[in-house]
């Protein structure tokens, strides 16, 4: 801050402040975090269903792209230029 001629106090002091400015937030964060995490821990299996099928589902689709590239077959209407 020193080089654009953008001191609030002086450096020492300017370093403690936005110290301080960036400790809270990361609290303010963690608390709405927590406050987030107890009200969705109900629901946590549904979270938990999506996430696995997203991951299958990738799985399943990097399995058949494989299987197409190997048989010359093209899976999407993109021109890849090849």
């Amino acid at each position: 801050m020193q080089e654009y001629d953008c001191l609030m106090v002086d450096e020492i002091n300017d370093v403690r402040i936005i110290g301080v400015i960036t400790a809270v937030a990361m609290m303010a964060i963690a608390l709405a975090g927590l406050s987030w995490e107890s009200k969705v821990s109900d629901s946590f299996p549904v979270f938990l269903m999506i996430v696995f099928s997203a991951v299958h589902k990738l799985r399943f689709a990097s399995i058949i792209n494989s299987v197409c590239d190997h048989c010359g077959l093209v899976m999407s209407s993109v021109d890849c230029g090849s």
